[in-house]
């Protein structure tokens, strides 16, 4: 294998660059994310390499980039109690994606080896450790799985610039601890390790991607080219088709935009980018904030078909710290499922403390789709409501900061969104039979959706109504109702502490 330090140094990639080659990349990921999706494949992304060569950076790209609601992003710290009463793997099946997903794991399976080796592991624990990790994922590749390896590298004066650069940003400061300048001390055993786990791993169906991080733009394309490459050849070893057909350009969507009118947006296009940064910045300050505080956030998303959830769901993430997000995709339930009480799959995905969860479609379901369809009793359903608000309130006295959504557009908007989907080759998937027959029945759903407000709608868990014929408008709501509920729930606990300190 070349040794790390032999990478070729690219020229630094302009902004006009990156903006042309990262639209038509965006749509190849999107695509290939599609074809997975709709495939008997599934994906892990392991995202490794140097303190400060912009692994958190790539994993938040690629929740952007493409639809977080079908990738699980995880960081694996210090095993926790429970993990550790188990197999030193247990942690990492237990998050390995359903077959149609992607999953990105942050170092998982290789920080422990890597700094075993730095700490003086023997030759021969070494070999041991690499030759179970071969055999992990041997096991996983020959059951149709993906397994894409990257390594973001940067010699040791890049490395020391990052770190300065970092800690001169007051809003990235954070990023640099004492124990990643104890690491780049060590720079030279960290490099000789790495070079020997990578040769050792670095096999014909998992390999190695090494990319250096220097230019943040260029870092972000070879990554996604990789990836893109990466998924393609996979589905033609795994005989699912590779998707050719190509999406609209920003262009030409910005044309479509143009020939509907102008009268679409209620916010422009300007204006919105301005706002969007705004808020997203603010999110983020009160997130990290709140995971100091050991706060969660739970958001849910209900909806009208093709209102916009996974949009505004995307603009949340984009703010946040993916790995510490769970974007909860919620479907028909599973047989194992179905042989429980239907809250028992959502109080699985309720998030630990600092941490997040966003419910696309939710249990609400009861009261809606499973009300509407004839799929629960109407005890069944009429008792849901008391069920709902005791389970909400349970979640909000243990200290959740809850928000939820409901997004309505109207009929005549909905048919354009369903009409544009079934024209876009990368939206296709979104429609189906089953939005078809809720469009069909509109006004059964009108009724659910009147009595569900107002028996759930509670001082615990009130429903925030945003109009969202304009996704602009709707994705800024949004997010400023999350900044609201946060800001106020922060406050709110500053203000006891302080009420304490005082009587004390």
């Amino acid at each position: 294998m070349k040794k790390l330090s032999s990478l070729s140094v690219a020229s630094p990639m302009t902004k006009a660059q990156y903006r042309k080659q990262s639209a038509s990349l965006r749509q190849a990921l999107m695509n290939a994310q599609t074809d997975l999706r709709e495939s008997s494949s599934n994906a892990v992304l392991i995202v490794s390499g140097v303190d400060g060569g912009g692994k958190g950076e790539t994993v938040q790209l690629l929740n952007e980039w493409m639809d977080p609601r079908w990738i699980r992003t995880h960081a694996f710290d210090e095993p926790s109690n429970e993990e550790g009463e188990r197999p030193d793997f247990w942690r990492y099946w237990r998050r390995l994606p359903p077959r149609g997903e992607m999953a990105l794991f942050l170092s998982a399976w290789y920080s422990r080896v890597l700094l075993d080796r730095v700490n003086g592991a023997s030759n021969s624990s070494l070999a041991a450790a690499l030759e179970r990790i071969r055999r992990f994922e041997q096991m996983l590749s020959d059951d149709g799985m993906l397994i894409f390896k990257l390594w973001l590298h940067l010699d040791a004066e890049a490395q020391q610039k990052r770190f300065h650069e970092l800690e001169a940003d007051p809003l990235q400061s954070w990023r640099v601890t004492p124990r990643d300048w104890g690491n780049w001390s060590r720079y030279d055993e960290f490099s000789a390790a790495t070079e020997e786990i990578i040769e050792g791993t670095d096999t014909d169906q998992c390999r190695w991607h090494v990319v250096d991080a220097r230019d943040d733009r260029r870092r972000a394309v070879e990554v996604g080219n990789a990836l893109v490459a990466s998924l393609r050849a996979h589905a033609a070893s795994h005989g699912n088709a590779v998707r050719t057909d190509e999406v609209q350009s920003e262009q030409e969507r910005s044309a479509a935009d143009m020939k509907r009118g102008e009268s679409v947006s209620v916010v422009n296009k300007a204006k919105y980018r301005e706002e969007l940064a705004e808020l997203q910045a603010e999110l983020n300050r009160l997130y990290r904030r709140a995971r100091e505080e050991g706060v969660s956030l739970i958001a849910v998303f209900e909806g009208r078909d093709a209102a916009g959830k996974g949009g505004a769901i995307r603009r949340i993430v984009a703010a946040l710290d993916a790995r510490r997000v769970d974007v909860a995709r919620i479907g028909p339930p599973s047989e194992e499922e179905l042989k429980h009480h239907y809250l028992w799959r959502f109080w699985r995905r309720i998030p630990r403390a600092g941490r997040v969860s966003l419910f696309d479609r939710s249990w609400y379901g009861r009261v809606l789709v499973e009300r509407v369809e004839h799929l629960a009793s109407e005890p069944e359903w009429r008792r849901a409501y008391d069920e709902i608000n005791e389970f909400e309130e349970q979640l909000v006295e243990d200290g959740c900061v809850l928000v939820k959504f409901w997004l309505e557009i109207d009929s005549d908007e909905q048919k354009r969104r369903f009409s544009e989907r079934s024209r876009v080759p990368h939206k296709r998937w979104k429609l189906t039979e089953s939005d078809r027959r809720n469009r069909r029945l509109w006004k059964e759903y009108d009724v659910a959706v009147n009595e569900m407000m107002e028996r759930t709608s509670t001082k615990a868990g009130p429903w925030t109504i945003v109009q969202a014929n304009d996704k602009r408008h709707a994705r800024l709501e949004v997010l400023r109702t999350l900044v609201d509920a946060l800001e106020t729930h922060l406050s709110v606990q500053s203000d006891r502490r302080d009420r304490k300190t005082q009587v004390g």
